[in-house]
């Protein structure tokens, strides 16, 4: 069986583990003599360094939701703010969020989830 044949397969299971199919990447990258696709497994197993572009799919939207209180109990629960509100007084570093962390980080943040797999920021002021 090829390495190609089996990253394909290993890929394609349904509860597959990313450290092996990466070194087995790392070790076609090596065989093909490919530099990018030797950096991008390199980037995925160990991180993105700050100087490194990032992949688009490693760069989530950050969204913000508020609470306002008005006279005589008014008031808006859950209220979305504009991203480009954010943007304009906060910086673009607030609606972006560059997750340069390994594969396996995300992975364990993912897994350790309170929410079954969705990852979350609360920064409300308490």
């Amino acid at each position: 069986m090829s390495l190609l044949h089996d990253i394909q397969t290993a890929v394609l299971q349904d509860d597959a583990d990313l450290g092996p199919i990466l070194l087995k990447l790392r070790l076609l990258a090596a065989r093909l003599g490919s530099q990018p696709l030797a950096e991008w497994v390199k980037h995925e197993s160990e991180g993105y360094p700050a100087g490194a572009d990032l992949p688009e799919y490693r760069v989530l939207a950050v969204s913000y939701i508020a609470n306002f209180s008005g006279p005589f109990g008014s008031g808006i629960q859950n209220a979305p703010i504009s991203p480009y509100l954010i943007e304009k007084f906060a910086g673009k570093s607030w609606v972006r969020y560059e997750m340069r962390q390994s594969i396996a980080a995300v992975d364990d943040l993912l897994s350790s989830s309170t929410k079954g797999g969705s990852l979350g920021i609360n920064a409300a002021c308490q």
